[in-house]
């Protein structure tokens, strides 16, 4: 971790990301040398903070355990004797200012953790883990002219599945900075890879829109019509068959 340095840094992103890169300039924060830094990416104020511990297992086992593409990420983030911790200076204010944010800290992170050497990358609002390699193919697609981009809903969600009410549930985990709450899908049988499609479709359409699906709205999804249920704490908005 040593090598996540600022100067580490804009090397990297003006490799991977040179339209960015004339975005980064350096922060000077009080109480962060030796520590970590500051900096400034498209206008998004950041810092980068070196832990020397292993990270604390309650950020990352559901996300270890949940990603079928990482099998060893358990092992691999557990064997880890020290984290970055990458946070943006304020809160996030807003649907536009959380695209805003995320899009900066996916750049910065990809571009740090290939400098330091990291395993992978967990990102806290999902409780989700994601390969290094992984991650940085993510950041790379989320930067493409619009018509390209993809978002990186494999880092900035995570699916886990349940029952509620009686029925089958899937819960996506990681919307509340950018809708103000969480997206569940129920269903009277079991169809994972079906609820699992249907969040991802529209949590991507959410997160660059915004929560324009609110309670009572109905929609049609070509196998039927769903209708959107706020749950009682504001928490959770839920798809159903009507």
């Amino acid at each position: 971790m040593e090598n996540a340095t600022y100067p580490a840094l804009h090397s990297a992103m003006a490799d991977s990301a040179p339209a960015l890169a004339a975005e980064l300039e350096a922060l000077r924060l009080p109480g962060m040398e030796g520590s970590g830094f500051g900096f400034v990416l498209a206008g998004v104020p950041m810092t980068c903070v070196r832990v020397p511990a292993a990270l604390p297992t309650p950020e990352w086992q559901q996300g270890a355990q949940s990603n079928l593409a990482w099998p060893l990420a358990g092992e691999d983030i557990a064997a880890c004797r020290q984290h970055l911790v990458v946070a943006p200076v304020s809160e996030v204010e807003g649907h536009r200012d959380a695209q805003r944010k995320a899009l900066a800290i996916t750049v910065a992170v990809a571009c740090l953790g290939r400098t330091s050497k990291a395993a992978g990358v967990v990102w806290v609002p999902a409780h989700s883990a994601t390969r290094m390699a992984d991650f940085e193919a993510m950041a790379k697609a989320l930067i493409q002219p619009a018509e390209q981009s993809a978002l990186p809903l494999d880092s900035w969600m995570r699916v886990e599945f349940g029952k509620m009410e009686g029925r089958y549930a899937a819960v996506a985990r990681g919307l509340q900075p950018f809708i103000g709450h969480d997206l569940g899908a129920l269903s009277a049988a079991p169809d994972p890879h079906g609820q699992a499609a249907l969040l991802y479709n529209v949590a991507g359409y959410l997160i660059r829109n915004g929560a324009v699906i609110v309670d009572g709205d109905t929609m049609d999804v070509g196998v039927g019509k769903l209708r959107a249920r706020m749950s009682a704490d504001k928490r959770m908005l839920w798809l159903e068959a009507v």
